[in-house]
């Protein structure tokens, strides 16, 4: 997860690739310098086809976003053994006009508890969860998620339906894109009018969403 601090040069793409995935071993010693055990989930689950969102710079859509009263709260995992994300707990604590966001891992030696900053951003039907990092603000990913009752589900995107949507119907887009290096996922430069309104013209649809993980309301 993810958030604030001084801005700074962070990873940035070579020769087309993104930092998400440019270079695995060295993404791995910066994620554990900056304590992003979040985004290595992300980075892992594209193996399975669906990842977390990477966006470099949220821009003016953060300010955008709203705190969602029905985020606030401690929510257990549901879902069972081989879920993904692999967290066993989300904490959703306001502070000010943004949630301090804790993730705690299945196996907490080797999943270290992670926090950040979080809004929420609706694009349409859909509500889309901004994640930052606090030692890298400019960084941060995309989920989705709904909660009905006392359940949230959490959903990341099918990046291979993904990436022939934008390869046959914005293959001229500039800020989101297919990542060019190892894996195929979607990436987001800058957020901005033409990322909100392309992934508008999917917020319904389930072929790009995947359902993840459940967790249940344990506390407010």
């Amino acid at each position: 997860m993810l958030t604030h601090v001084t801005r700074r040069r962070a990873f940035r793409p070579e020769a087309g690739e993104h930092w998400y995935h440019r270079d695995p071993p060295v993404l791995i010693r910066q994620v554990q310098s900056m304590r992003m055990k979040r985004l290595c989930l992300c980075v892992a689950a594209t193996l399975a086809m669906v990842s977390c969102i990477p966006v470099d710079d949220f821009s003016t859509y953060w300010d955008k976003g709203i705190v969602d009263p029905a985020l606030e709260g401690t929510w257990k995992n549901i879902s069972g053994p081989g879920s993904s994300p692999e967290a066993r707990e989300l904490r959703f604590t306001r502070t000010g006009s943004f949630y301090s966001m804790n993730v705690v891992g299945v196996d907490p030696p080797t999943n270290p508890e992670v926090w950040g900053n979080a809004r929420t951003l609706r694009v349409g039907k859909r509500r889309l969860l901004m994640q930052r990092n606090r030692q890298a603000p400019f960084d941060g990913v995309l989920t989705s998620y709904e909660i009905r009752g006392r359940t949230l589900s959490e959903y990341w995107f099918h990046g291979a339906a993904a990436a022939e949507f934008l390869r046959t119907r914005h293959p001229g887009a500039k800020n989101i894109h297919t990542n060019k290096g190892e894996g195929e996922f979607v990436v987001i430069g800058t957020f901005d009018d033409e990322v909100f309104r392309i992934l508008s013209e999917i917020d319904g649809d389930s072929t790009y969403w995947v359902l993840t993980a459940r967790y249940e309301k344990a506390s407010n």
